[in-house]
């Protein structure tokens, strides 16, 4: 999911009349983990354009930031990539559409499901 995350943060940014940004994160995403390049830009960009592209990313890249956050917040151990093997456990399953449906209540569960399984 990183990869598609980062095809997002590039468009984003160049949609958004930013291309040199979109272009340094595109060359320096191998550096370190998208979720903490997140996690700065909260902080660094306007709280609206920040909120844009949260909400963007619900449309136009895979589920990411939901899975990871999940991951970060019931995991003792953040999984940065859940195998299928992990994934598939029903309990994974259960615990990841509670944390879902707390956090991102407005948002559909089944569709995040769809785009998980791919």
């Amino acid at each position: 999911m990183e990869k598609g995350f980062l095809d997002y943060l590039y468009t984003f940014f160049h949609d958004d009349g930013m291309p040199f940004i979109a272009e340094t994160t595109k060359s320096g995403a191998s550096d370190c983990k998208l979720y903490d390049l997140v996690k700065d830009l909260k902080m660094a960009l306007n709280p609206p354009l920040y909120k844009r592209f949260l909400e963007n990313s619900f449309y136009y890249a895979p589920p990411y930031l939901p899975q990871y956050t999940f991951s970060e917040k019931t995991q003792r151990t953040p999984i940065v990539n859940f195998t299928v093997l992990e994934w598939e456990k029903p309990t994974t399953k259960e615990k990841f559409e509670e944390f879902f449906k707390k956090y991102y209540p407005e948002k559909d569960f089944v569709e995040i499901l769809k785009e998980i399984q791919k």
